[in-house]
C-alpha cells in the first residue's frame, strides 16, 4: 500500500515515475512563469511607488520654499500655491516638475568659488 502523501498518488492504480516526473516538470514551469509574473508586477509597483514618492518630495520642497517666502514677508497667493502644486502633479518628467524657486535656492546653497 502506498502512502497518501506521495506526490502524484491518486488513490487508483500506481502512476509511472515518468508520468510523475512530467507532472512535476509541468508544475515547475507553471510556478516559474507565476514567479516571473509576480516579479514583473512587483517591479511595476515599485516604479509607481518611486514615482509618487518623488512627486510627494517635490511638493514637500515647494511647501518649504513657500514657507520661507512667507516668513520673509513675500506675498504667496492661494492661486500660486495651487498652480505650483498642479505643475508638480501633472508634470510628465522631472524637468517640468521643478518648482520655480528651486534654481535660486540651489545658487544660494552652492559653495562660493
Amino acid at each position: 500500500v502506498r502512502p497518501a502523501s506521495r506526490a502524484g498518488y491518486t488513490g487508483g492504480a500506481p502512476s509511472s515515475p515518468t508520468a510523475e516526473v512530467g507532472a512535476l516538470q509541468a508544475k515547475t514551469v507553471a510556478q516559474a512563469e507565476e514567479i516571473e509574473d509576480l516579479r514583473s508586477a512587483m517591479e511595476g509597483i515599485e516604479h509607481e511607488r518611486d514615482y509618487y514618492f518623488r512627486k510627494l518630495r517635490e511638493v514637500e520642497i515647494l511647501c518649504s520654499s513657500l514657507q520661507a517666502q512667507v516668513e520673509e514677508g513675500d506675498d504667496v497667493t492661494p492661486l500660486q500655491v495651487i498652480t505650483d502644486v498642479q505643475g508638480i502633479l501633472y508634470a510628465e518628467n522631472e524637468e517640468e516638475a521643478e518648482p520655480k524657486e528651486e534654481p535660486a535656492e540651489e545658487a544660494e546653497d552652492a559653495p562660493a568659488a
